[in-house]
């Protein structure tokens, strides 16, 4: 495994991170940067500023980014865990951040050890540009989608969030996601389907052809447009809110808990095993692949998106139940 990253307790405790694939791992990627250069914090004097430019592709030895569509600089945490724990982070995105939609950008994420993601935090949904929204992937496939920022809420604006779950593959496991100290989504079932599963966060870019040959590309440019992400106070505890010490956010763990919503998403509600496959007879680089609840379902979401993004005469390429290696 990689070198642990020294971040300072301004921005991080909790937990140690290194950098996700290490190779090809730029030195802008990810820099802590200090309030008195003008750069935005959430608190204290220092936030982490994440950066991708067009071919930032990392590597590892089982791993690589540049043979499979993606781009990314993160940072992965250490600390493998089960059982129940608590993580917090603030999220913060420049005036000039471009979404990239229909490419997909995740910024932060569940990882299992040894195994698929659980959790993302991607910045669209399957039709929508941007926001924040909270992806279900514990069967192995996005399940649901649950938005909980709008672009708008999250440009030059500092959003804090926080996540309590139990990590546990039976149904007694939770994942509960409180934005700027309400509660906003809550889900009951099985979180995760391995033994361990730890956090990551920065930017992470999938599908980068999807936008290259997309009609938002105007300008016809060979690479997806850079983005830069600013986190901060990313804090990790076990088992209990309090040792977050969230206070110096203005926040009351006693308060948050006692906010909780009625509303619970069970792990058992949509299940989109289908997939359609959607091209277009005008655009030989386009290719579209999309779940459903039925097939029915898969293939009229694809072709309603495939004409959305601007083409004509699209058709369904493929569709059935998804192959085993898309989940």
């Amino acid at each position: 495994a990689g070198k642990t990253v020294n971040l300072p307790k301004d921005v991080a405790s909790g937990n140690t991170y290194k950098k996700s694939l290490e190779g090809k791992y730029k030195k802008y990627g990810m820099q802590v940067v200090n309030k008195e250069d003008g750069h935005p914090v959430r608190a204290g004097g220092k936030s982490i500023r994440f950066e991708v430019r067009p071919g930032d592709c990392g590597y590892n030895d089982t791993w690589n980014d540049c043979d499979t569509d993606r781009e990314r600089h993160e940072l992965t945490g250490k600390r493998k865990t089960g059982g129940e724990w608590w993580y917090a982070w603030s999220i913060f995105l420049p005036k000039d951040f471009i979404n990239v939609h229909p490419t997909k950008v995740a910024l932060g994420q569940f990882h299992q050890e040894k195994g698929h993601v659980v959790w993302m935090f991607q910045n669209q949904s399957f039709s929508t540009a941007g926001g924040y929204w909270v992806d279900d992937q514990v069967p192995g496939y996005t399940r649901k989608l649950n938005q909980i920022l709008s672009q708008d809420e999250m440009i030059e604006k500092w959003n804090d969030i926080l996540v309590n779950v139990k990590w546990s593959k039976k149904d007694d496991g939770f994942f509960k996601v409180w934005l700027n100290g309400k509660q906003v989504y809550s889900f009951a079932g099985p979180t995760k389907t391995k033994a361990k599963v730890y956090f990551k966060f920065g930017i992470y870019r999938s599908y980068l052809s999807k936008w290259i040959y997309s009609s938002k590309n105007k300008k016809k440019e060979k690479g997806v447009p850079a983005q830069v992400v600013y986190f901060d106070e990313v804090r990790t505890a076990a088992k209990s809110c309090k040792k977050l010490k969230l206070e110096n956010l203005g926040y009351s763990c006693e308060e948050l808990e006692s906010k909780q919503i009625s509303k619970i998403e069970k792990g058992e509600t949509s299940t989109n095993k289908y997939m359609a496959v959607i091209k277009s007879k005008n655009n030989e680089n386009y290719l579209l692949k999309i779940n459903g609840a039925t097939k029915k379902l898969a293939k009229k979401k694809g072709l309603k998106q495939c004409k959305e993004e601007g083409n004509t005469e699209c058709y369904v390429h493929y569709s059935g139940l998804k192959p085993d290696y898309e989940m």
